[in-house]
């Protein structure tokens, strides 16, 4: 991608370090996308997750049948961890001001994790970039479940992963080093970045 325009999206905090040195390698502007999964009380099951525009995404892993039933039992719960999650994340693109629409467009956009889980992530950063008019959408990733790895080919027109775990046991089994920096820490990183750019 040296000879396109690009832009290094970092789906969550630690997918900063991950994203960081792909941003120098190719020269262009490493951005943080505010996110957050809302899960199903009591089970590993993401129902869906929100971006800081304050759009929904369920997880299309789910069937209608079971996002209806999940909905109509927990209904309350997630109306209310909906709320909680786009407070959050609002509080954190004030302090933060990390991203601007504007700069993905004529771009090809990667998308940057540390680990893919079951790919509701993708989901989110791919409704997102629905309205802008991007060149190619990049999924990259260390390590990836079975199920996030499809995902990722359904989903986007290119995929780096470098090792898909058909017995995934979480992100940070796979690294020797898990000290993750403060968020501020890591927006300072992102911001330092952008200021080439901006």
């Amino acid at each position: 991608y040296s000879k396109d325009e690009c832009i290094v999206v970092a789906m969550n905090d630690e997918a900063v370090l991950v994203g960081k040195p792909i941003a120098e390698r190719l020269n262009c502007p490493l951005v943080m996308l505010m996110m957050d999964n809302i899960a199903v009380p009591g089970e590993d099951v993401d129902f869906g997750g929100m971006a800081g525009s304050g759009d929904f995404t369920y997880n299309s892993d789910l069937t209608q049948g079971e996002i209806d039933d999940y909905a109509s039992e927990y209904h309350s719960y997630f109306d209310e961890q909906k709320r909680e999650v786009f407070q959050k994340l609002n509080e954190m693109m004030k302090q933060d001001s990390v991203l601007d629409s504007k700069m993905f467009h004529g771009r090809v956009v990667i998308l940057v994790a540390e680990s893919l889980k079951t790919g509701t992530s993708l989901n989110i950063a791919v409704n997102f970039l629905k309205p802008i008019h991007i060149k190619r959408i990049v999924a990259a990733s260390p390590v990836s479940t079975v199920q996030a790895s499809d995902k990722a080919h359904l989903l986007c027109d290119d995929v780096h992963i470098l090792d898909i775990k058909p017995n995934y046991m979480g992100a940070k089994h796979y690294y020797s080093q898990n000290n993750i920096p403060p968020h501020e820490q890591l927006v300072a990183m992102v911001s330092e970045n952008l200021k080439k750019w901006i």
